[in-house]
């Protein structure tokens, strides 16, 4: 009995181990550069965000248009989706950040013109 109670003992503290702690959660925050494809044609941009979770901001500016303030950011994993007012209309980045900061995903402009676009984070967050 004694024996039972002591693996017994030694699997609940195994249990209770701490494990290592992981990679930090991811952050948005910096500079990305992006190309996207509107019309056949390949248009540079640079998005930028700044802030913590749930109070980011930033601006969104391509050879297309001036820079527009970021009316919303949302970060899922890695996938971050921003929204901006541009006088055309809301501009929609939906991008997935992958581990070595490339960028890959869409944009869409209403319901007026949308396509891919593709970057990479060039700044990383101050640590």
């Amino acid at each position: 009995m004694k024996r039972l109670f002591a693996a017994l003992l030694l699997l609940a503290a195994a249990a209770c181990a701490t494990t290592p702690p992981g990679p930090p959660p991811f952050t948005p925050v910096g500079s990305y550069e992006f190309t996207a494809l509107f019309n056949g044609q390949n248009v540079p941009g640079t998005l930028t965000i700044a802030g913590t979770p749930g109070a980011y901001t930033g601006t969104m500016a391509s050879s297309m248009s001036p820079a527009s303030p970021l009316s919303s950011v949302t970060v899922t994993g890695r996938q971050v989706v921003t929204v901006s007012s541009t006088p055309q209309g809301n501009v929609e980045f939906r991008m997935t950040v992958a581990d070595d900061d490339t960028v890959t995903g869409t944009w869409s402009l209403g319901s007026m013109a949308s396509g891919t676009l593709t970057g990479r984070r060039v700044t990383l967050p101050q640590m």
